[in-house]
């Protein structure tokens, strides 16, 4: 019995140092990838106007005392920010068909009535049955849910689509 249990305990031993050098190797392969992410990341083309700019958004304590006439209002505010900032300086490289901040471009927001980029409010016909507030996620716009909204709408329930900060 005696020498199983020093047999075994020789084993456990080669094991964990084994475990040890396997868990190094790991994590010097994990640095090894990141520093050449960071390296790759670095060597790509300048950031764009759009990427850098940011919008004169409300903080929480505002949002939480606006009312929503008044959130579309900093808005509208934040939309004519962005336009005076990118769309009016674009550079003519940038003025491109696809390019979304460029006013002459086939995707440029401004062109599509209603412009589903920007917070509504869908009211039915009628009294309301309930309210549904449809919330799109961290890359989308209220675009993503106005289908959602307008269905809800003919279902007989205001909906409700804010354009969230981000």
């Amino acid at each position: 019995m005696m020498r199983f249990t020093r047999l075994l305990n020789k084993s456990g031993l080669r094991l964990v140092s084994v475990a040890k050098k396997a868990i190094i190797g790991l994590l010097v392969v994990v640095i090894v990838f990141f520093i050449g992410r960071i390296y790759e990341s670095q060597r790509g083309p300048a950031l764009h106007r759009w990427h850098t700019w940011t919008a004169n958004e409300m903080s929480a304590s505002e949002i939480d005392r606006a009312t929503f006439a008044e959130y579309q209002t900093r808005e509208a505010a934040i939309f004519r920010d962005m336009k005076s900032s990118i769309t009016d300086t674009l550079s003519d490289d940038e003025k491109t068909a696809i390019n979304r901040f460029y006013a002459q471009s086939l995707v440029y927001p401004d062109k599509f009535h209603p412009d589903w980029n920007r917070s509504f409010i869908l009211l039915p016909q009628g009294k309301p049955r309930g309210a549904a507030v449809l919330l799109h996620g961290l890359t989308d716009s209220p675009y993503s849910v106005h289908y959602l909204a307008q269905r809800y709408q003919q279902l007989g329930f205001v909906a409700v689509a804010p354009r969230l900060p981000g």
